[in-house]
This record gives C-alpha cells, sequence and structure tokens, in this order.
C-alpha cells in the first residue's frame, strides 16, 4: 500500500481475543487497504497511544512534513479526552533542546489535534 502526501488514511486497531490484535490501514483518498494480525504475549491492553515519530538510527532525524491531523481518535467508542491523557512534544535529538514536533490541544470535541513540525 503506499500512502501519498496529502492523503487521508483512517487507521485502526482492534482486539480480537488471546493478545491478538488487528491493525487496519484504509486510504481513503486512493481506496486502498491493508490488514494485518499480530500477537502480542506482552500487551497489557491498558493504554492507547496516537504516534507521529522519527525512524530509529537513521542519522536523518525527523522528515519535514506539513502539520498532521488526527481527527476522531477514541478508545472503545469514547474520544481520548474522555481518558487521562497526556501530549508529549518530540525531540528527536537529545543534545538539542528545541522541540523538534508539538502537539497541539485537544479540540473542544476530545477527539482530535494537530502535529506541528517545528
Amino acid at each position: 500500500m503506499v500512502v501519498g502526501a496529502g492523503d487521508t488514511v483512517t487507521a485502526t486497531v482492534r482486539s480480537i481475543g488471546d493478545r491478538r490484535f488487528r491493525l487496519t490501514l484504509v486510504d481513503d483518498t486512493q481506496g486502498e487497504r491493508f490488514s494485518i494480525i499480530e500477537t502480542s504475549r506482552a500487551a497489557e491492553c491498558n493504554t492507547a497511544e496516537v504516534i507521529v515519530e522519527a525512524p530509529l538510527d537513521d542519522g536523518l532525524g525527523l522528515a519535514d512534513f506539513d502539520p498532521v491531523h488526527f481527527t476522531k481518535c477514541a478508545v472503545d467508542g469514547r474520544p481520548i479526552g474522555a481518558f487521562h491523557w497526556t501530549r508529549i512534544d518530540m525531540y528527536v535529538h537529545t543534545s538539542d533542546v528545541s522541540v523538534d514536533a508539538q502537539p497541539s490541544a485537544l479540540s473542544v470535541d476530545g477527539a482530535s489535534f494537530t502535529v506541528t513540525r517545528r
């Protein structure tokens, strides 16, 4: 599945029992779909995360990107704002004191936010 810049993507992770999870990605713009089932014996199933991250140890750091908009973020049908949540600024270089990417506050609906590259 190839996702193009500016495409809208819907991502869903569902527990299907016995520490098995189905990840589904749908490129709403292109109409493509990808799904895979994985098992994690260590999964505690007590947190949910929405993440924008840099590749590990590639030496390139965080890609330059336009703001990424997350909408309809929910856990078990409830907006993420209904839970204890934490937003975390991203610092790609540990010796750097400047923020590389920063999430906004949650929107009024408690389910949407934006991550901006600094």
